[in-house]
């Protein structure tokens, strides 16, 4: 019994934003999307155990044997075919074939693959219990992928508590997102990667006292690295139309590149010019823009509508005056008369065929 409470099971990392990917899409507005997703999923199980790959006997003939996998996935031959065909076109597996085996390869799952225990899901659960609810993960928007392998994936708000609480917080994520790498039990020992993050900055991290020439209200970036006087991000909230956006974007290159610079203003001036970000300017004038051009599509919607209104006027005067009709609804009755007879003839003449 004990030795069935350790045994392992293998599983993959599901991405809460699966069915936002571009590929998914696409693969959900097909005829019979909804079943290749399906098969899909059911591909991604089968492969896990062998870090994302799924192999089976490759026909007499030397070719893929469509009918042992619809048989796996509990399918049809032909839909695992067109499904298979759809997923190496979208580039989410590729289909290699020897004389041998077929190795369908599935690349989410290489890098999300890990495996458990009953004995590790409830020391896991427990950790999940006693941790601080401070730190929890933060909102699922603005998920940045860091470290060396860009491995290590951190909320925005997470990201910002972690490097204005801690000097060294670079290298630290840059030596995590290695021992991720390296360690195929890193899923199986932390519920996300703030939470291991968290853990080894508790006992490396340098703390840093706070600043108290920071001007307040001012943002300093995700990475919390970007320094602007009041002045200076006055200037930019009148010059850029998303200033916030701007001072974002230079505090991931100074974080990415290192750049030690005297004026993060002139830095951020720059970036926004040459990046082509849209100024304040420019913002109106596009609002503008667009206002005209709705307002010039409305007036011409009306003049089109005036105009079919004189059309269906005249062709109503026309018919009273043919037809000794007096009133609009006599007009129209007479039209949905006109309207049932001709149906019945048609019908009629189908039906004597």
């Amino acid at each position: 019994m004990e030795e069935k409470f350790r045994q392992k099971y293998w599983y993959f990392r599901f991405p809460e934003d699966f069915f936002e990917d571009i590929n998914i899409r696409k693969i959900e507005l097909m005829r019979g999307g909804a079943e290749f997703i399906l098969i899909l999923l059911k591909l991604y199980c089968k492969s896990v155990r062998d870090g994302g790959t799924f192999r089976v006997p490759t026909t007499d003939e030397g070719s893929v044997d469509f009918n042992l996998i619809a048989n796996v996935v509990s399918s049809d031959a032909q839909t695992v075919y067109d499904a298979i065909k759809i997923f190496v076109n979208l580039g989410l597996m590729e289909v290699v074939t020897d004389a041998e085996y077929t190795n369908i390869r599935a690349f989410m799952v290489e890098n999300m693959t890990g495996s458990s225990s009953k004995e590790a899901d409830l020391k896991r659960l427990q950790r999940a219990k006693e941790k601080d609810s401070s730190i929890l993960p933060g909102s699922a928007e603005d998920v940045y992928e860091l470290g060396i392998y860009n491995n290590i994936r951190l909320t925005k708000d997470e990201l910002m508590e972690i490097t204005s609480k801690y000097s060294n917080a670079d290298s630290l994520i840059k030596r995590l997102s290695i021992k991720k790498k390296s360690d195929k039990e890193f899923n199986t020992k932390y519920q996300n990667d703030f939470e291991a993050l968290t853990e080894l900055l508790s006992k490396e991290g340098i703390t840093v006292s706070s600043q108290s020439n920071d001007a307040p209200g001012v943002p300093r970036g995700v990475f919390n690295n970007v320094k602007l006087s009041v002045t200076e991000w006055d200037k930019l909230c009148r010059k850029f139309a998303d200033p916030e956006g701007l001072v974002n974007h230079i505090s991931k290159q100074i974080y990415e590149h290192g750049y030690d610079m005297p004026s993060h203003y002139a830095f951020a001036v720059k970036c926004g010019n040459e990046d082509k970000w849209q100024t304040v300017a420019e913002k109106i004038q596009a609002e503008e823009k667009k206002a005209e051009a709705q307002a010039a599509e409305d007036e011409l919607c009306k003049k089109l509508e005036a105009e079919k209104d004189k059309e269906v006027e005249a062709f109503y005067s026309r018919k009273k005056e043919e037809l000794g009709l007096e009133t609009d609804e006599e007009v129209s009755a007479y039209l949905a008369s006109q309207r049932v007879n001709l149906s019945e003839k048609i019908n009629k003449a189908f039906s004597n065929k």
